[in-house]
């Protein structure tokens, strides 16, 4: 049988609680950017006054105050660049894991119970993973900043 994009079948009962839980997620993934945004803000406040007095010293050589920026904001940019490869790599299993659902043989243009089963553990998976991830980034970020997660 020759494999079809998901939108092409049509609708069952199933398809309101799929996309409930698809929206759920993408809910969690959107509050866990917004609570992020918080500390990240606080430790770019810190980076831009520590940069400052790296500039603001007149016994500084150009070479050490660059030097001095690229210390302050480089914690900065490690944890921006932590954050955008533990949510590419969320978004990429999660997808993965989606499109293995899809890939199950269909007798009917309904989705079958399996392929709904196979969704819903997706979704779930999703759900945990982004617990871990903002366990991680909340350790991280409390390594830096004195701000409440």
């Amino acid at each position: 049988m020759e494999e079809r994009d998901i939108h092409e079948y049509k609708t069952s009962p199933f398809d309101k609680s799929l996309m409930e839980g698809v929206n759920e997620i993408k809910g969690c993934a959107k509050d866990l950017v917004e609570r992020l945004e918080i500390p990240y803000r606080v430790l770019l406040k810190s980076a831009f006054e520590c940069s400052r007095d790296c500039f603001s010293v007149e016994n500084y050589e150009l070479r050490e105050s660059f030097a001095c920026k690229n210390k302050c904001i480089s914690v900065l940019e490690s944890l921006k660049k932590d954050q955008e490869a533990s949510f590419a790599q969320f978004d990429t299993a999660l997808n993965l894991c989606f499109h293995s659902c899809t890939k199950q043989k269909r007798r009917t243009p309904y989705l079958s119970n399996e392929a709904v089963l196979c969704y819903r553990d997706c979704m779930e998976r999703g759900k945990q993973s982004l617990i871990k991830m903002e366990a991680h980034f909340a350790s991280l970020y409390s390594q830096y900043t004195d701000t409440p997660w």
